[in-house]
């Protein structure tokens, strides 16, 4: 009897890891086949579809073949619908960028129109000064070309003397200036302003004194030409002259009379 175990034992042994093999690769077939059923459900747009398990001989190849076409087809609508999507969306960031591409466009004119407008002001400005240096020249010109007369005027104001000049009026009251010939509102306020408030100082004024205030108020002979010491000596004691008589009846606009 134990001869006859020692015998079958290695028999059963063998028998065990050949069932040991068989159920390991028929595992492995059932798990393949599991997987070839769960290729078959497809999940399009939230929408399961499924093929039906069949087993393998169950069923004609063409009705297998047939069910993966549809599955193909809506995963191409499916497909297709995104690509619709995706292509509104790059619709509009054209329809974005062509927007801006206008409104820079628009920008650059307006920039040029800018520009063009400077161009115009620096022409403009250009042309003033040149006419203010042609006008210049012939002041200069004009100067230069003087009279001997005018000349011996400048050679008196280099030795001209500085009048005396008042730091206020006598009893706080002027004379009004504006009576003289050549004095308006303006200049009696700039005499006033240098000290000279009555007809007796300019009466006073003597040749150099007079070259003085020719060359500081830049009158070049004015005080000469309109006869302002005769004037004032007139006007000093009391009297009258055909212009300051103009002036208190307000026909002379650039001077005003005192009341």
């Amino acid at each position: 009897m134990i001869y006859l175990i020692k015998q079958i034992w290695p028999c059963l042994l063998i028998a065990g890891l050949i069932g040991l093999i068989f159920g390991w690769l028929l595992k492995r077939v059932c798990k393949k086949r599991s997987d070839y059923d769960s290729a078959l459900n497809l999940d399009i747009e939230n929408k399961e579809i499924v093929i039906p398990k069949t087993k393998l001989g169950g069923i004609d190849s063409s009705q297998q073949e047939l069910e993966l076409m549809k599955a193909k087809v809506s995963s191409l609508e499916f497909s297709l619908k995104e690509s619709e999507r995706k292509s509104l969306l790059l619709d509009d960031k054209e329809a974005d960028i062509e927007l801006k591409h206008k409104k820079i466009q628009e920008l650059t004119i307006e920039s040029n129109n800018k520009d063009q407008e400077i161009k115009l002001l620096k022409g403009r400005l250009n042309n003033a000064d040149l006419n203010l240096n042609v006008k210049k020249d012939a002041q200069a010109q004009t100067f230069i070309g003087t009279s001997s007369t005018n000349m011996e005027e400048l050679d008196s104001t280099i030795k001209a003397i500085k009048p005396k000049f008042l730091k206020q009026a006598d009893n706080g009251v002027s004379d009004n200036l504006q009576l003289i010939k050549g004095v308006g509102v303006k200049l009696n306020k700039v005499l006033n302003e240098l000290g000279v408030f009555h007809f007796y100082q300019i009466a006073s004024w003597k040749e150099k004194e007079v070259a003085w205030v020719n060359n500081y108020l830049a009158f070049s002979g004015r005080i000469q030409r309109d006869e302002w010491i005769k004037q004032a000596k007139l006007l000093k004691e009391g009297k009258e002259t055909d212009f300051s008589k103009r002036v208190k009846k307000g026909e002379i606009s650039t001077s005003k009379h005192k009341t």
